[in-house]
């Protein structure tokens, strides 16, 4: 069935351009939720496994990976380095992507002629990515390399000491 286009009123436009810029925020609002959500379950999961590492170095004994005699604290911690690698893919390059997509489609809907044209200024996004950079200089992407690039460097350092017996286990 082929209509006529409608003709919109000048506040209809507003209307219709107003609810897809409202719901393109709450999209972001959204994946920056879900990032925060996976953050904080990282750092609990790291928690758990560093604690289970804790006492398998105070309890567990050794185990021999390829002839070298290691507390089992190592295989916890090694677990412990695997997950937080996981939880940094997903968080950077899968929710951060989708978060910085939502956010660009903000930015053009308020760069939009449309939104010049009503008089709208829709530039938020713009304005608290602009405020983000500014802390440190640097993107939000860098900063959650960072953020999980120092725990992973301790966990390898941990890794290293264990293997090598700068650390023995007790073994009690």
């Amino acid at each position: 069935m082929c209509t006529e286009p409608v003709e919109l009123t000048k506040k209809d436009k507003a209307d219709l351009l107003l609810q897809v810029w409202e719901k393109t925020l709450d999209l972001q609002m959204h994946f920056n939720d879900i990032c925060v959500g996976v953050r904080k379950t990282a750092i609990s999961v790291l928690g758990v496994l560093l604690g289970a590492g804790a006492l398998a170095f105070r309890f567990g004994g050794q185990v021999n990976i390829y002839g070298q005699d290691v507390s089992v604290a190592f295989v916890f911690i090694a677990v412990a380095l695997l997950v937080w690698l996981s939880f940094w893919l997903m968080d950077r390059f899968w929710y951060h992507k989708l978060l910085r997509a939502s956010v660009a489609y903000a930015e053009y809907l308020g760069n939009s002629d449309s939104a010049r044209e009503l008089g709208f200024d829709l530039d938020v996004s713009k304005k608290i990515r602009e405020e983000n950079r500014g802390s440190w200089n640097i993107a939000g992407a860098t900063k959650i390399h960072i953020f999980y690039l120092g725990i992973a460097i301790a966990l390898i350092l941990a890794e290293f000491m264990l293997f090598t017996g700068k650390i023995a286990g007790s073994g009690g």
